[in-house]
């Protein structure tokens, strides 16, 4: 709706006297210069506006709603704007509305410079007050008290705010789901919005709430759990594989680098499996793996039944500890790439350095 009566803006166009204003004076007023734009559609009318026109938030506010990204000229006037705002919080609002319309990356680094410095004051924030975390979760209310008003601000620093909750944690959505719920039509009727919004209100509860009335931001944690509905019956035998996988791969990367007394890798590998009563399911896994069926003439049963662990030298003894441990662990974990042997090997060295020093004595006594 015209602010101004219409007449006064057909003769400011037609270059005609107008009664009580100057072109200078309506030139300087925001109001006026949009009713012209509005009532022209022509954003070619901004080459009349005076130069705090230009500067004025509201102005350029509705420069971008109006024509959006309309071309390098008209964004070359925003990012002139941009260089001289003073005001934080109406610049960072101007600078994610033209993200959201060019996707540039010169707007992003704005928002992820802001990012960051909301960060490192939130950072200060927990340093300060001990109940900080437990209060404000990861701090995005101190974004709510800074942009609540700037709606395309705000939903990208929420973005953000999520991404960081989920990468930072690991948090393993399919995971999560099989612990929570024993069947698809649980987790359906629980519904999916509420289980990815109960997730993060365990981390912020102010972002949940947020989340919650602007459920696009979670589209794609959404699409994810749609995939993970359609696979749910599938997930053990998955999850089994994966447990598999990794300790094949990691167990031979470890046992090939190592000098052993008794036995070789494979018969480590499976000496161990059986004590966790997998060695079968294992070794069909194996075989698969390689789509080579290099085991065909092999017996399990037959390969480990001499090994005895209380003959092991320096290097089995601490390889059957180190690669059992890790084993179990595997076994028992929802997300089996997490588990990592080298760390499980740095603290049984460190647990059983004296023992470790003490064997080395004995089969090397000082003549």
């Amino acid at each position: 709706m015209l602010k101004y009566d219409e007449k006064i803006i057909k003769n400011y166009i037609n270059g005609l006297d107008i009664d009580g204003y100057t072109f200078d004076e309506l030139e300087d007023d925001y109001n006026f210069m949009i009713d012209v734009m509005d009532y022209t559609k022509d954003f070619r009318m901004i080459n009349f506006c005076s130069l705090n026109v230009l500067h004025n938030y509201e102005f350029i506010k509705y420069l971008i709603n109006k024509f959006g990204a309309k071309n390098n000229y008209l964004n070359s006037i925003i990012d002139d704007y941009i260089e001289n705002e003073t005001d934080n919080v109406k610049l960072i609002d101007i600078v994610a509305k033209m993200y959201n319309y060019t996707k540039l990356d010169k707007y992003k680094m704005y928002l992820d410079v802001q990012y960051a410095v909301y960060r490192l004051d939130y950072e200060q924030v927990k340093d300060e007050d001990v109940d900080a975390e437990f209060e404000f979760g990861k701090g995005f209310l101190l974004i709510q008290d800074l942009y609540g008003s700037c709606e395309d601000a705000m939903n990208y620093f929420a973005r953000k705010c999520l991404n960081e909750i989920m990468l930072y944690h690991e948090i393993d959505l399919e995971a999560l789901a099989h612990q929570s719920f024993k069947t698809k039509s649980e987790l359906e009727k629980y519904g999916l919005n509420s289980f990815i919004l109960s997730i993060i209100n365990s981390y912020d509860k102010y972002l949940s709430a947020y989340l919650a009335t602007h459920l696009f931001l979670i589209d794609d944690l959404k699409n994810k759990l749609k995939k993970i509905i359609e696979n749910f019956s599938k997930y053990d035998k998955i999850l089994n594989y994966r447990r598999y996988n990794r300790i094949l791969m990691l167990s031979y990367e470890f046992l090939d680098k190592k000098e052993t007394n008794l036995v070789t890798p494979t018969e480590m590998i499976y000496y161990i499996a059986k004590e966790y009563d997998i060695e079968n399911e294992l070794f069909n896994y194996e075989k698969k793996l390689y789509e080579v069926d290099i085991y065909s003439d092999v017996d399990i049963e037959d390969m480990i039944k001499n090994i005895n662990k209380e003959e092991f030298g320096i290097s089995d003894s601490a390889s059957y500890f180190i690669i059992k441990k890790f084993m179990g662990e595997v076994l028992n974990s929802s997300v089996p790439e997490k588990i990592k042997l080298e760390e499980l090997k740095d603290e049984y060295l460190i647990e059983n350095k004296d023992k470790v020093k003490e064997k080395i004595i004995k089969f090397n006594p000082i003549i």
